[in-house]
């Protein structure tokens, strides 16, 4: 039995009338001014699989077809709602009722989990608040395991978990911007700035001073609090991403 083709048939018939559709192992769909994406991460010798998920403005600007086609740009995984213990599922490659056992679980996973946390996420507002308890869930978490797990703090991954990363990522950042809590998005960017600024002391390069003098300039706005500015910036951001995504003509 073909694994991918009962789960795209399963993603069909179970999401398809709540308007998602597919691009490759993705599924998206556009809901007022946020695209809505979960896809299908599947081990290349098959026998187990990963889901990743988020909610992106379409003010993001960096929104087209390929960009999700293999992933989400929030990248956030099961073990983000608090009470969710999968993160992983596994199957037998040659047992039918193997496949179709990690698919229902899949799907049981989705209808629990995923649809409410769309269902939810409508617009920026509300999606960044959604966006944002993830995140704090996943600092709790990773603050547990690595009090549970002293040895942890001896590799890269056992890093204490700061503050600044409950700011969420640059998703979270351009929804704030598009609401007008222009005081997270600010902190969010300076502490982008500074660690692009570290990382170009270390190793030079144009692409950084470029990232460096784009978030330069959306900082000094945010810090303004320039309303023209980012009514004008995010608009234009946005209709590009709904021409990329075919929603709209060029």
């Amino acid at each position: 039995m073909d694994f991918m083709k009962l789960y795209q048939a399963q993603c069909r018939e179970r999401f398809g009338h709540l308007g998602f559709k597919k691009l490759g192992n993705t599924h998206w769909r556009v809901v007022n001014d946020v695209l809505q994406t979960f896809y299908l991460h599947r081990a290349r010798a098959g026998g187990s699989c990963m889901l990743q998920f988020g909610i992106t403005p379409l003010c993001y600007g960096s929104i087209n077809r390929d960009s999700f086609k293999y992933g989400t740009s929030s990248m956030l995984q099961p073990h983000a709602f608090s009470d969710c213990t999968v993160w992983q599922w596994f199957y037998d490659p040659k047992s039918e009722e193997s496949i179709r056992s990690c698919i229902e679980s899949l799907m049981e996973f989705m209808l629990s989990y995923l649809v409410p946390y769309f269902e939810r996420g409508i617009d920026c507002a509300s999606a960044r608040k959604e966006n944002l308890m993830l995140w704090q869930n996943l600092l709790e978490r990773k603050r547990t395991f690595l009090r549970d797990n002293p040895w942890a703090r001896q590799y890269s991954f056992g890093e204490e978990p700061t503050e600044e990363k409950a700011l969420g990522s640059m998703v979270e950042c351009y929804m704030a911007l598009k609401i007008g809590v222009y005081a997270d998005a600010a902190k969010y960017l300076s502490n982008l700035i500074a660690a692009r600024r570290k990382a170009n002391e270390a190793e030079p390069s144009e692409k950084n001073e470029k990232f460096i003098a784009e978030w330069s300039q959306l900082l000094e706005r945010a810090l303004a609090q320039d309303n023209d500015f980012f009514a004008d910036y995010l608009a234009a951001n946005e209709r590009k991403s709904r021409i990329a995504l075919g929603l709209e003509k060029e």
